[in-house]
């Protein structure tokens, strides 16, 4: 019996150590921190600038009314015959006048804003000199019996003086 209780003890002391009260758990700050992770600062968030809008406010309006204006001159008129409530050259003169104005708005939002013209590419520089190569005209010799060209006719084509042999120069 004895063997019993001292086991019971055992196992009461292991639960009790393992259990934390909420006082006792908020108040240890358990382990301490390494220097590396004391030194590290975490890197400052780069402000992004907010994409431009997809659209401007006044090409939107002038683009609804350029549509409603062909939507009445269209379908308008067609109403204004059926019904006879309004002569259908007004209706047309209606829709005509939506879509010039739309078409004025828009130019209005458009003019006076300088769009950014991309910087002209950069000079460069010639590049390094290489090797001194011979400029100008080469002489190329008669491959029969070496001797200078003569005679080149306008194709390029050379007679050698010596041996008569037709080569070409170029």
């Amino acid at each position: 019996m004895a063997v019993r209780d001292d086991i019971d003890c055992r196992v009461e002391r292991r639960f009790e150590s393992d259990v934390r009260t909420a006082p006792q758990a908020s108040s240890s700050l358990g382990r301490a921190r390494s220097p590396v992770a004391q030194a590290f600062q975490p890197p400052p968030t780069p402000y992004v600038r907010p994409a431009p809008p997809r659209f401007k406010a006044g090409s939107v309006a002038g683009f609804a009314l350029i549509f409603a204006g062909f939507f009445v001159f269209m379908f308008g008129t067609l109403a204004a015959a059926v019904t006879g409530i309004v002569h259908p050259v007004l209706v047309a003169g209606l829709g005509f006048i939506l879509m010039a104005s739309g078409g004025g708005v828009m130019a209005m939002m458009d003019s006076g804003q300088e769009r950014p013209v991309p910087a002209p590419p950069a000079v460069q520089a010639p590049p390094p000199a290489g090797p001194e190569v011979p400029r100008g005209s080469i002489e190329i010799p008669c491959p029969n019996c070496g001797a200078p060209p003569q005679n080149v006719d306008r194709f390029g084509v050379a007679t050698c003086g010596y041996c008569q042999t037709r080569f070409l120069v170029r």
